[in-house]
């Protein structure tokens, strides 16, 4: 007979009073038929195929000839050879026969009326099928309840799987000829109960999402097996079963979540585009060393009123950088955190705590995010269910890759942490000031702009280098000091020994946003002087003079000129406020 399978799966809450088995999952057509099986005379055959929903079987009545002609999907149909056989058991439940097995003998697809685009899932002797449900607490305990015309197994997820009597072999009958003498003719007669602890392990099922697999098989009337005297067409196959499951409800499932976020601010300024740095240039070299004279509040002027001067407009970017390399931000300038908890479980929490490893493995240096607002429900300190709480923190960008991790934990015992990540760029500046810049301001300003170093320090005590060069009146002078250096006359080693001292200036004073740092312009000087070759002496020279004349941001004082207000330029008094 060709296999009918009902799959039942009943649930059933524990309370202190009672431990009924209360039918909480049905299963009939919701079955899944994962593969189906056949073999003749030319061996065995397995069939996969995208999976389809199982069918309600045509019942049995009694044989030899009153098989129905149409499908009935009505549980346990009254003078079923089945239902009879079964002694009624299944009623009430939900569950019925299925699988149709009209054309379970049938030995290829094609013959007896068989189509193989519609009637794929009802061809083959045996068949496995699934069924996944969800246990919503602890399973204690489990029974199944089935029978098959003819055999059965039948395993819980990745479990004990276990084969009814009527299977001749232990294990793979499922690819066996199926005669009388391998299954049990009459298994279909009496239902069988198998029960956790005893035949199967609890430990089969687990609280969420389980599946039950169920294998069944009929005998084949086939021309193939040699039998005579039933046509294969009145020996339907089918099954039906019901699994209960008894189990604890769950207390809950304490459940939290962290995004973090790393924000970059970002400052617009109004000043039109296309000329910035035309006023910029104007601005440093005609204001900047000449202020006083009239060109300088001019431009002045044309930069407060064409350009909108120092208008600026800034805001926090938002990156959500769990992935390197993140957003870049100028190593130097502020980073800002973001920390998102959510309590994404079903039970509320307490005791939240929100902290940042800092970058590092020492927790030491943990710190903790401020709490900034409560953006999803109320202000008590309970992080109900659904609620969403948001913290900050901020810090000074470093150099290179950095990854910071923030993690929250609560009472319940709930966890998370989120990473966020963003490159700490060194920016090159385009300003410097000229070695005349430097000469002057030593001479007549005492060196006020001058950081780290003084007039009087020698070349090679500074650059490891001794060098001669030609000053004043075209005497030679070895190793002169900085100051001498800054006067050096002609091109070649005298051209690169006032660029390098200008250069080495500009890098040290901190208000001048230079193009190398201290140690570079060390470098590069000493590997040129090493050298000994004209070429590269005057290319390092030619160079260092080209940056250092990038437009100086001091004045005489070594102050950085910066508008303390655009819009307090007066025309007529031609007086503006600097700081």
């Amino acid at each position: 007979m060709k296999k009918l399978l009902t799959i039942i799966i009943i649930l059933s809450i524990v309370a202190p009073t009672m431990a009924d088995w209360l039918p909480l999952v049905v299963s009939d057509t919701d079955c899944i038929v994962e593969e189906v099986y056949h073999h003749d005379i030319t061996g065995y055959v397995g069939k996969s195929f995208p999976l389809t929903p199982a069918i309600n079987v045509i019942e049995p009545k009694p044989y030899p000839t009153d098989y129905p002609p149409d499908d009935d999907s009505d549980d346990l149909i009254a003078g079923s050879t089945w239902d009879n056989g079964t002694e009624k058991y299944f009623v009430g439940t939900g569950a019925d026969w299925i699988w149709d097995t009209e054309y379970a003998s049938e030995p290829l697809p094609g013959e007896g009326g068989y189509n193989p685009d519609t009637d794929r899932a009802s061809w083959g002797h045996a068949i496995l099928l699934s069924k996944t449900f969800k246990i919503p607490g602890n399973p204690i305990s489990a029974r199944m309840h089935i029978t098959a015309d003819n055999c059965y197994s039948f395993w819980i997820n990745n479990g004990i799987e276990i084969v009814s009597d009527g299977a001749f072999y232990t294990y793979g009958w499922e690819e066996s000829l199926m005669l009388d003498s391998q299954v049990h003719p009459s298994m279909w007669k009496s239902v069988e109960v198998y029960n956790s602890g005893f035949d199967f392990p609890i430990t089969d099922l687990v609280e969420g999402e389980n599946t039950l697999w169920v294998l069944a098989g009929n005998e084949d009337y086939s021309e193939n097996t040699g039998k005579t005297g039933i046509d294969w067409m009145d020996n339907p196959g089918g099954v039906i079963f019901v699994l209960e499951v008894e189990y604890e409800p769950s207390i809950g499932n304490p459940a939290v979540d962290i995004e973090k976020y790393v924000g970059i601010e970002t400052c617009s300024d109004n000043c039109c585009k296309q000329n910035r740095y035309q006023y910029r240039y104007q601005y440093n070299h005609q204001c900047g060393q000449q202020c006083g004279q009239q060109n300088c509040y001019q431009w002045i002027h044309q930069w407060c009123n064409q350009c909108g001067g120092c208008n600026n407009t800034c805001e926090i970017i938002w990156y959500d950088a769990d992935e390197m390399t993140g957003p870049t931000v100028k190593a130097g300038e502020t980073v800002y955190w973001r920390y998102v908890v959510e309590n994404i479980g079903d039970v509320d929490l307490t005791g939240v705590a929100v902290w940042d490893d800092n970058g590092t493995d020492d927790e030491n240096d943990d710190f903790l995010p401020q709490f900034l607002a409560v953006e999803v429900g109320d202000e008590d300190d309970i992080l109900e269910v659904g609620e969403i709480w948001i913290y900050e923190a901020s810090g000074v960008a470093v150099e290179g890759q950095y990854t910071n991790w923030g993690d929250v934990t609560t009472d319940q015992g709930a966890y998370d942490e989120d990473p966020a990540n963003y490159f700490g760029e060194v920016v090159r500046g385009d300003e410097g000031c000229t070695p005349g810049f430097w000469k002057n301001n030593a001479k007549k300003k005492d060196a006020s702009a001058w950081v780290g170093y003084s007039p009087g320090d020698y070349f090679s005590d500074v650059f490891g280098v001794v060098i001669k060069i030609r000053g004043k009146g075209r005497r030679t002078i070895t190793d002169p000091t900085l100051l001498q250096a800054l006067d050096a006359n002609g091109s070649g080693i005298n051209l690169l020994a006032r660029a390098a001292v200008a250069a080495l200036l500009n890098a040290s004073n901190p208000d001048v946003a230079y193009a190398l740092t201290e140690s570079e312009v060390i470098a590069e000087v000493q590997d040129a002087v090493a050298s000994g070759r004209k070429y590269v002496i005057q290319n390092l020279g030619n160079l260092l003079d080209r940056l250092n004349n990038g437009g100086c941001p001091l004045n005489q004082n070594g102050r950085r000129l910066t508008f303390n207000n655009c819009y307090n330029y007066n025309s007529k008094n031609k007086k503006s406020k600097w700081r």
